[in-house]
């Protein structure tokens, strides 16, 4: 079984004050043992996370909350006792930086020594390392992962909820600094 993961980012000035944030839907299927046939009900609550930050680029949130995506996936796949039926995770963002740099650039980035098709260096470089190595161990466990783009602002729940949330980070990030240091 895949679970949902919704991921948005928010700043309030591109660069300032920032957010992330997370949806997961709720669970409620019937899952069969294909040995026994012995039928579980799988039943997990939704789920709903958001940070803020100072100082921030809007797709340095975006890629945060896709890693804190990725981290929440893990950390429930260790903790939850119906984990065990969940094999993988589909992470929907309405970003194309982040859903086309996880699909299709980070895999060059690597090979090129973390530099563009254009010689330039990659920009969030850090952000980018931290989803590799966590894109890498999903691979070594082997769990499915798969990036999706949606489209924002179009009435889909679960990023109509992630917007919302990452949009309450941007608030917490804005109670993290004075104006001035906000500006700055």
């Amino acid at each position: 079984m895949i679970i949902d993961i919704f991921v948005d980012g928010s700043t309030r000035t591109n660069p300032g004050p920032g957010g992330y944030g997370i949806y997961v839907p709720p669970i409620n299927r019937v899952y069969c043992e294909p040995e026994s046939y012995d039928t579980t009900h799988v039943s997990i609550p939704e789920f709903r996370l958001f940070d803020g930050f100072p100082y921030v680029t809007n797709n340095q949130m975006e890629l945060r909350g896709l890693i804190q995506g990725m981290i929440f996936f893990q950390k429930f796949k260790r903790t939850d006792d119906m984990a065990k039926y969940i094999n993988g995770c589909r992470i929907y963002s309405d970003s194309a930086y982040v859903v086309n740099g996880f699909n299709s650039w980070l895999d060059n980035w690597i090979a090129n020594d973390w530099s563009t098709a254009a010689k330039k260096k990659v920009k969030n470089e850090l952000y980018w390392r931290h989803i590799s190595l966590l894109k890498k161990q999903y691979l070594e466990a082997g769990h499915f992962i798969q990036v999706e783009w949606v489209k924002g602002h179009s009435g889909i729940f679960g990023n109509e909820q992630a917007d919302l949330l990452a949009k309450r980070g941007t608030e917490h990030g804005e109670l993290q600094c004075s104006p001035i240091e906000c500006s700055q």
